[in-house]
This record gives structure tokens, C-alpha cells and sequence, in this order.
């Protein structure tokens, strides 16, 4: 049954309001996966505080429109996509919807939007083989804290030599 011009304007604005201020959109072609599959998929970016969301390509394109975001990427698909629309780390979104294709290999990454850009499908993946966050800040810290701990150990060798000729002077 086809929607009602009412029903289209209310999933616009759904679809607007949802895609809003988010950091991250991850776009998928849905077909061939099963309700379950679907459901397991939105039961796993629900851990995220995040939520797939099913849009005609019409509909989509008018939000993004208002959004005054990209909607070209749209010109090569059929008549419905898949979002993946997170309010978290943009990079967990991403892993947890790639890592949702070794469940399900129908599922296809298109693209999605960081922070209001575009990125080709090449990019998500990219994106999903970053660590997380928190493991980046630690490597970072540690890469930091390095060379300061390679000093006081040099700094504190100096004065444990002292100690040990003293000691020994001390002996003899």
C-alpha cells in the first residue's frame, strides 16, 4: 500500500530529525537478509545507542536536501536504503555493522556521512578496521610517556651507580 503525502512529510521529518546532528550515518544495502537478520543487526547498534533505520531513496533525498547534505551517492541505487544512524564513536559504528557482514554477506556498505561528509565504501571499511578510541588514547599516551620514562630510568641508572661505588668504596 502506498504511502499517504502525510505519512511521506512525517518520514521526512523522521528521517531529518534522525540524521540531525549525528556524527555518524554508515548507508547499506539491505536486500536479500532476512527479518531475523535485521532484527540481530539492530539489536547490536542498539548496545552502540544507535539504530538502523529503512528509507526510500525518495525520502532520503528530500532529507538530506534539507539537511543540505550530499544526496548523490543515491543516483546509483534502486529504491531503498539502510542507515545505520549512531550518536557514539563513529568508528564502533562503523565495526559493528562491517563486522555484521560475517554474519550476513548480503549485507553491503555503501558509504556513509562523518561529520556531515561523505565517505565511499572504501573509507567506512577503512574506518572499522580503526582501533577504538580509548586503545587510540593509550597508544597515544604510551607513546608519549616513553621517552620521559626512558630519561628517569637513564637519570636514576646515574645515581644508582653513584650509590653502588659508594657502597663499595664504603666496603673496602
Amino acid at each position: 500500500m502506498p504511502l499517504t503525502k502525510a505519512k511521506k512529510i512525517a518520514r521526512v521529518n523522521e528521517l531529518t530529525e534522525a540524521l540531525n546532528g549525528t556524527p555518524a550515518v554508515v548507508v547499506t544495502d539491505f536486500t536479500g537478509l532476512t527479518t531475523a537478520q535485521l532484527t540481530r543487526l539492530r539489536r547490536s547498534l542498539k548496545t552502540l545507542s544507535a539504530r538502523y533505520m529503512v528509507a526510500k531513496k525518495t525520502l532520503l533525498q528530500r532529507a538530506l536536501k534539507a539537511l543540505e547534505l550530499d544526496d548523490s551517492f543515491l543516483a546509483a541505487y534502486q529504491s531503498q536504503v539502510g542507515l545505520a544512524v549512531g550518536r557514539g564513536e563513529e568508528a564502533e559504528l562503523a565495526k559493528t555493522v562491517v563486522g555484521f557482514r560475517k554474519e550476513a554477506e548480503e549485507l553491503q556498505v555503501l558509504g556513509g556521512f562523518i561529520g556531515g561528509q561523505w565517505l565511499d565504501q572504501a573509507h567506512v571499511l577503512a574506518l572499522a578496521r580503526l582501533p577504538s578510541r580509548v586503545v587510540l588514547l593509550g597508544q597515544l599516551v604510551g607513546t608519549i610517556g616513553a621517552p620521559l620514562a626512558a630519561f628517569v630510568r637513564a637519570l636514576n641508572e646515574n645515581l644508582l651507580g653513584l650509590v653502588r661505588v659508594l657502597s663499595a668504596k664504603a666496603r673496602s
